[in-house]
């Protein structure tokens, strides 16, 4: 598959099977409406110094991406056009956006540097700063239930709860001091977490986290970075990062 663009990539969404788009450096913003078989360019701004790294589609029309120096852009065409989101408290502090999540309620949160949280309930239209329990970069985000989610961040950082707008959150012991870039769920109520030294955790909703070994051909403990996970339909999980998927 080529790609319309020489820019590192960071995040790609489906809203469906064929409608997908994918977000990177200079602002690159690329789409596909045949499944990923090839890719167009919708937006990029090298000049803006602003690298784009989450984006997400409520539908294959509906769109937001965030970034770096609180950059938001909003599409409400399919990305045939992209506009800043109107300035609020959550961009107003220029900080950067790490990732981004669609609430059990329909909600959309954001998490990133600082601790930064932003709440949305009118599709990211206008955004509301939440409580948060960390006060460094937060990486990742998942939701859980109706209205709650699950974070991780620096240092093996990761906080749950079950109504983000309550702004009450349990710390989750990871056991682990490794900073986390990825989550995704399982079945049977249960969470991935990936992040730096190669670090695969799975943990459950009794509040176990069980730390998953990597290991190379040869047997030996794996280093490189993860940044992402996503389950298989047969139950395992692929993980991709620096030693590209496994």
């Amino acid at each position: 598959m080529a790609s319309p663009v020489d820019a590192l990539l960071t995040s790609v969404t489906f809203a469906d099977a064929t409608h997908g788009w994918a977000v990177g450096h200079d602002a690159s913003i690329l789409a596909t409406t045949d499944g990923g078989d090839t890719w167009t360019l919708q937006n990029f701004q090298p000049d803006l110094g602003k690298p784009l790294f989450d984006v997400l589609f409520l539908d294959p029309q509906n769109g937001l991406a965030v970034g770096a120096y609180g950059l938001m852009l909003a599409t409400s065409d399919g990305g045939q056009t992209w506009a800043q989101v109107a300035a609020n408290p959550v961009t107003g502090e220029e900080r950067h956006f790490n990732a981004l999540a669609r609430l059990g309620d329909g909600s959309l949160m954001v998490v990133g540097e600082a601790g930064l949280i932003g709440l949305s309930s009118d599709r990211g239209q206008t955004w509301t700063k939440v409580t948060s329990p960390y006060e460094s970069s937060l990486f990742c985000v998942i939701a859980a239930g109706e209205k709650g989610a699950l974070i991780g961040g620096l240092r093996g950082n990761s906080f749950f709860t079950g109504d983000v707008a309550a702004a009450s959150w349990t710390k989750v012991n990871t056991g682990t001091d490794q900073s986390l870039f990825g989550m995704a769920a399982l079945p049977g109520d249960r969470v991935a977490m990936v992040g730096l030294n190669a670090t695969l955790l799975i943990f459950d909703t009794a509040g176990k986290t069980r730390q998953v070994p990597i290991t190379d051909r040869l047997g030996n403990k794996q280093t490189d970075t993860l940044s992402w996970v996503l389950p298989t339909r047969d139950g395992n999980v692929l993980v991709v990062g620096d030693a590209s998927v496994q």
